[in-house]
């Protein structure tokens, strides 16, 4: 839902982005990734872009 609601306060050309883009397994209430992979298929958001060299990836879109 907070990608649903935030995505509307950015102007077109703004941009989304957030971090722990990852599965914790040994806490699988944090559904980060799935949210944001579901988002990013709903929405057909292309390109968007993974930095996954830090310990908690994160994830970047620019909103059209």
């Amino acid at each position: 839902d907070d990608l649903y609601a935030w995505t509307r306060k950015v102007r077109p050309g703004g941009l989304l982005a957030g971090h722990d883009y990852r599965v914790v397994p040994h806490k699988p209430f944090i559904q980060v990734k799935a949210a944001v992979d579901l988002y990013v298929e709903d929405h057909a958001i292309t390109p968007w872009f993974i930095f996954a060299g830090e310990r908690t990836p994160s994830f970047l879109s620019v909103v059209h």
